[in-house]
């Protein structure tokens, strides 16, 4: 689903990150193709792996420490990226749904608060919504929703480490109805209330 292209039967081995922004360096190169197929050494692997265990632990259980996780992963798969740019075959034809989703996606971060349908979000990117649908899948392999899901618990984590917002404005800064809506949403999500996320962090001198 997220692209792998192995030789005939052949198992493969498949770790999936996924952000909704990213450094501008590799947005330019992300522009310009549908699939960046990156030459993999055999170092990398191993890496890949630890990069892998660690986002998921902290998805998982969501601690102090979770944003700053989420950054090394982005700035270590960057790095990767941009520096195989050179070898990559960019093809013209795979520019534009790539486009059309990355540019949903960013109308959607920015519209967030006010919990827009995938009817308007087809409508701000100018294709329909079996359209919309259909590109999603065929950039990351999953539905809307999906992404779109992951966009707003992603933002809702990183409000959540300020204190001093109250549950209900992060609720509404996400485009949930309701407190209670957000906490169910999110429980569901993660296996642990908003509240109960707040209280596993560490006190700055524990940390």
């Amino acid at each position: 689903p997220h692209g792998w292209r192995g030789a005939g039967n052949q198992p493969a081995e498949v770790v999936v990150f996924h952000f909704t922004t990213v450094p501008p360096q590799v947005a330019e190169i992300c522009r310009q193709a549908l699939m960046l197929e990156v030459p993999l050494q055999p170092a990398h692997l191993g890496r890949l792996r630890a990069l892998a265990a660690l986002g998921a632990r902290y998805w998982n259980r969501p601690q102090f420490g979770l944003l700053i996780c989420y950054q090394q992963i982005l700035c270590e798969l960057s790095m990767l990226i941009c520096e195989a740019a050179p070898q990559l075959n960019l093809s013209a034809a795979q520019v534009r749904p790539r486009r059309i989703v990355m540019a949903a996606i960013k109308w959607y971060a920015a519209h967030l608060a006010e919990n827009p349908a995938q009817p308007d979000l087809a409508r701000a990117v100018g294709v329909s919504v079996a359209q919309l649908r259909r590109l999603f899948h065929q950039v990351f392999g999953r539905s809307p929703q999906a992404i779109l899901n992951q966009v707003r618990f992603e933002r809702a984590t990183e409000l959540l480490a300020d204190e001093q917002l109250k549950t209900e404005s992060i609720a509404a800064a996400c485009g949930f109805g309701s407190a209670s809506s957000f906490s169910r949403a999110f429980t569901k999500a993660f296996g642990s209330s908003p509240v109960s996320w707040r209280t596993m962090r560490p006190t700055p001198t524990e940390a």
